[in-house]
């Protein structure tokens, strides 16, 4: 699962910035993006090895 969440938020990022974006959510979407990767950012690599103990 943390692999698609990457994987949509890079998705998303590479459309924004081909359209000229700056990087700021500016939709729903984009933000529940952002936040989702702050998560996984949050604990780092350890959330894809599965060595994780954040809440």
């Amino acid at each position: 699962m943390a692999h698609t969440m990457i994987d949509a938020v890079r998705a998303y990022a590479e459309r924004e910035q081909a359209l000229g974006g700056d990087g700021q959510p500016e939709t729903l979407e984009a933000e529940h993006l952002q936040h989702a990767l702050m998560e996984l950012m949050g604990c780092g690599s350890g959330y894809l090895e599965h060595r994780c103990d954040a809440a």
